[in-house]
């Protein structure tokens, strides 16, 4: 998070990410709160992509994680349309 400015309490937001692609998975799994976990997942792989690319790694190191995020925004998207017909 200090990627975008947010520099406190570093291990809570560890454990918040780490909880958000562990129950956020889970959640997506059985299709229990799949939207709120589906936006959970999105912003942790914009701001691991962040991580990767502001560290220097460039796109090779950050791709996974834009590859995920890209999906996780699909799915959302899809769910979104399911949902309007």
């Amino acid at each position: 998070m200090k990627v975008i400015g947010i520099d406190f309490l570093p291990a809570f937001w560890g454990f918040m990410a780490t909880a958000s692609e562990t129950l956020g998975g889970f959640l997506l799994i059985i299709g229990l709160f799949f939207r709120p976990a589906l936006i959970l997942l999105v912003w942790t792989m914009i701001i691991a992509s962040l991580v990767h690319l502001s560290n220097g790694e460039g796109l090779q190191a950050a791709s996974h994680a834009m590859e995920l995020g890209i999906v996780f925004f699909s799915l959302l998207f899809i769910e979104l349309r399911r949902i309007q017909s």
